[in-house]
């Protein structure tokens, strides 16, 4: 069931009831007029139409009556039985909104109005049976919209099934969304307050057949889902900027999690709604770090591309706003010592940080102070190749930087320099040797473009380290020949390989740093 709820909402249900039994009840008078009407017309005429259509004696009439209310109070019986079994199994498996969303369809209330109008109808006119008066036209047209029932059931049940199809559900939930966003179609004449409530409910319950769909072990359901997600929330901050200037003011009654003060600051800064997105994924994050791993990327992925699509729009608030959440992540894979997990969120975290170089220089600095944060965490919790992914990464947005002409590379490398930490025990050890690798790789890089104040520093860092420790990290690096891992990942590569062209800067910087580590050894 939907997590929000409103008067407005309860108001707009009952309004749907009436509205519903004002159909039943003014098609079934108006079949009744129309026939009256005829059959006054036949009478004053004095032609007996119903010679051509059916037999005018009362018994007959009355036979043809009983079998075609018959037909109709069982078809009617079946339809519903068989739609509301179909309806609640699907209800059940992904989420309770689907019931809602088949009962507003115009196609499933018109043919269920079709049937229940044909009862009632046939029943009216059996009550008007006498004598001395058959009722031809009311006769005829209840056979007739029998037939009619009939021959439109097979089509009914394959759009029914159709409709159900969790694909179609979620397409149908999205577009209700972004349709109560943008305040079109049938949802143009919606108040604020219904659009926001509309759209909010809509992300909420993609987010619940996702949740659903991963506990199920429905792998594709669920990236479905989840990139129906990732459209809503591109679509959202494509609109932002044409929303009206009070879209900005949205209801407690939707962030019922949070504190007063994140909520204040999110409509303060206008991005509710990105938070909404947010907060969402952030559960089928820890939905997925449980039953689907595979899940993680396709949602990192989602949310990079939001961020990048963020800043093309100059929407700021909403990169720092990700960054927290990008923590987040690192931080629930950490203590679910996810190591998988932390590989795919350092991966597209750190995509998304070389895209702030030339707009956010700042806030990418940030990030890659969280990177190395949540390294050492990882190694701190048992997690040292943790620590190995985060060198990787800072490395490789290091040398991003010096490529983009980055203005602040010193202090870029000077938060790579301080991942390292003094190891407590043997897997710490092993992490503190993979940082200096990727060190030493990036140090052999800024040989070759000659940035020799970047490998000074480098050099200067690893002065403590003892020259036996750096021969066997330069031999250990040496010896890695295929830039391929040889089991298959998610990155595909090997993190010690080193190209051939830049083999010679490797020992160069080694030659250096073991000049430096020896005259610190002999102090």
């Amino acid at each position: 069931m939907s997590r929000t709820s409103s008067p407005a909402r309860r108001q707009e249900d009952r309004s749907n009831l009436w509205r519903s039994f004002a159909w039943v009840v003014g098609a079934s008078l108006s079949l009744v007029i129309v026939t009256t009407a005829v059959e006054i017309l036949r009478l004053k005429s004095g032609v007996s139409w119903g010679k051509f259509l059916l037999p005018t004696d009362l018994q007959s009439a009355a036979t043809s009556l009983e079998g075609v209310l018959e037909t109709m109070i069982s078809l009617l019986g079946l339809t519903i039985t068989v739609v509301s079994i179909v309806v609640q199994l699907a209800a059940q498996r992904y989420t309770p909104k689907i019931t809602e969303l088949f009962l507003k369809d115009r196609y499933n209330v018109g043919f269920f109005l079709l049937m229940v109008v044909t009862s009632i109808f046939i029943l009216l006119t059996r009550t008007t049976l006498h004598q001395d008066f058959v009722p031809t036209a009311s006769v005829t047209t209840s056979v007739v919209l029998v037939m009619l029932s009939l021959a439109l059931l097979a089509p009914y049940m394959g759009y029914v099934f159709k409709q159900l199809q969790p694909k179609q559900v979620i397409s149908t939930i999205k577009q209700g969304g972004v349709s109560a966003m943008r305040g079109e179609g049938l949802r143009q004449h919606l108040t604020l307050d219904q659009r926001q409530t509309e759209l909010v409910q809509s992300i909420e319950i993609i987010a619940d057949i996702t949740i659903n769909s991963i506990a199920q072990g429905d792998r594709g359901q669920a990236m479905h889902a989840i990139d129906a997600i990732s459209e809503i929330y591109v679509d959202y901050l494509e609109a932002k900027s044409s929303l009206p200037k009070l879209w900005r003011r949205t209801s407690k009654e939707m962030f019922l999690t949070i504190s007063p003060e994140f909520f204040d600051e999110i409509t303060r800064t206008n991005v509710w709604v990105e938070a909404k997105i947010l907060m969402e994924l952030e559960v089928i994050f820890e939905a997925a770090l449980q039953h689907q791993v595979n899940v993680i990327s396709n949602l990192a992925t989602v949310i990079r591309e939001a961020g990048l699509r963020a800043l093309h729009l100059g929407d700021h608030r909403v990169l720092r706003l990700e960054t927290n959440f990008f923590n987040n992540f690192c931080r629930q894979a950490i203590n679910k010592s996810n190591l998988r997990a932390i590989y795919s969120i350092f991966y597209h975290y750190r995509l998304l940080t070389e895209a702030l170089m030339d707009d956010a220089p700042d806030l990418m600095l940030d990030v890659m102070i969280y990177i190395k944060y949540y390294g050492q965490l990882a190694n701190q919790e048992g997690l040292p190749f943790a620590m190995v992914i985060a060198a990787y990464d800072l490395s490789t947005l290091c040398e991003t930087a010096y490529h983009r002409n980055y203005p602040k590379q010193r202090e870029a490398l000077a938060i790579f320099l301080e991942l390292d930490e003094d190891p407590e025990n043997d897997e710490q050890e092993k992490a503190n040797r993979g940082v200096r690798k990727a060190q030493a790789i990036l140090a052999s890089f800024y040989i070759e473009v000659g940035a020799t104040e970047f490998v000074e520093a480098i050099a200067n860092d690893m002065a403590e380290e003892t020259p036996d420790r750096l021969r066997s990290i330069r031999d250990e690096l040496r010896s890695v020949h295929h830039s391929k891992f040889w089991e298959v990942t998610d990155r595909g590569i090997n993190f010690d390989f080193v190209p051939e062209e830049r083999r010679a800067f490797l020992d160069q910087y080694f030659e250096l740093a073991i000049g430096k580590a020896s005259d610190t050894a002999s102090r």
